[in-house]
């Protein structure tokens, strides 16, 4: 019978981290794999507040817009709010077959993260909108919106309806799909936020994102360690469906590529925007996608090879969040609820956003 309290001690050796002996005491003293604890702290210690962002002199910003800028805008902040309600509820649904305390504990602070920036999303908005309640309803009805999401919910609706007899390909699935939208899909959003912070246009729905930012490079960790130890660790049940798909995380990155880039240009389709057009755009989906890969172990297959962005964005970014690799990831200190804005920007050297 299935518990969420094994009465019985569960040698180290012997856990897993999906699928696994059934947890009992939720212990801190030994692992499997630090790691994840390490990222669980490394998140907690990050934690932020949105009210810590003042929007009162946002909306004027906003104004200053064009009718193209504004468009861009905001339907690249419709598609954050939608996918960070995604990320949350799928997330719960990753970690109901998650069997390694340490790994438990760091999804559950990773889903909380996605709920603080769903909340962040709505302070921005009663600071930039007279009527939040418009802009949330215009989302559920917007739809580019709702074809763009599919493409996220699909996995993680698989999941909910996977068999017993499949169960471990819908969860490798999920944990890839949701890599690239923590590594890809964000990334991409973000790019566009940052751009009009560096106008002056939106400064704090910038300072939002470079929040949001930070804690989306440590949920990309999560799953690249998830994957590193699938490949190394037979016993964990994975390494043969890792192993005989690797064509098919090709083909995932792929999708997301075209998909991204889709995206990309169905807003650049109301025209460009002052030193930032589809053309850079598309470029650094393709080598923020290399990247990616790179990072979990796969090779480089799309033809970007270089950041087509200025340095600009390095304004943007904390490069000890954004690590090429999982084993580079090192823990930071942050002040809780203090916001971090300093930029040295020799650190930034092996950057990944």
């Amino acid at each position: 019978m299935l518990t969420v309290y094994n009465k019985k001690n569960v040698p180290i050796g012997e856990r897993r981290m999906f699928l696994g002996p059934e947890m009992n005491l939720q212990r801190f003293d030994e692992f499997r794999f630090k790691k994840f604890y390490d990222l669980y702290i490394e998140q907690k210690a990050a934690f932020w507040n949105p009210e810590e962002i003042d929007f009162s002199g946002e909306a004027a910003k906003i104004e200053t817009m064009s009718s193209t800028e504004k468009w861009i805008f905001e339907n690249n902040l419709m598609w954050q709010t939608a996918t960070d309600s995604v990320l949350s509820r799928g997330i719960n649904e990753i970690s109901k077959y998650i069997t390694l305390t340490e790994l438990e504990a760091a999804c559950a602070y990773w889903q909380l993260c996605e709920i603080l920036h769903s909340q962040s999303y709505t302070h921005a908005l009663k600071g930039m909108t007279k009527n939040p309640k418009e802009f949330f309803d215009s989302i559920i009805t917007n739809e580019e919106i709702n074809r763009r999401s599919s493409e996220v919910t699909n996995s993680f609706d698989s999941l909910l309806g996977a068999k017993t007899d499949n169960i471990r390909e819908e969860i490798f699935k999920t944990v890839i799909s949701t890599q690239i939208v923590e590594g890809l899909n964000f990334h991409v959003s973000f790019l566009f936020s940052f751009w009009f912070g560096k106008q002056g246009k939106a400064p704090q729905m910038a300072k939002i994102i470079r929040l949001i930012n930070k804690d989306e490079a440590l949920h990309v960790a999560i799953t690249q360690n998830i994957i590193k130890y699938w490949k190394q660790y037979p016993e964990e049940g994975f390494q043969d469906i890792i192993n005989s798909n690797e064509e098919l995380i090709y083909e995932m990155y792929k999708t997301a590529v075209l998909n991204e880039k889709n995206w990309a240009s169905y807003l650049f389709s109301k025209g460009s925007l002052i030193g930032f057009n589809e053309k850079n755009v598309h470029d650094y989906i393709e080598w923020l996608a290399n990247n990616r890969l790179n990072s979990i172990g796969y090779n480089k297959i799309f033809e970007c090879k270089k950041n087509p962005i200025g340095s600009w964005l390095l304004e943007y970014l904390d490069p000890t969040l954004a690590q090429s690799a999982p084993q580079e990831q090192n823990l930071t200190t942050y002040q809780m609820g203090s916001i971090n804005n300093s930029t040295d920007k020799n650190r930034f050297k092996s950057i990944i956003l």
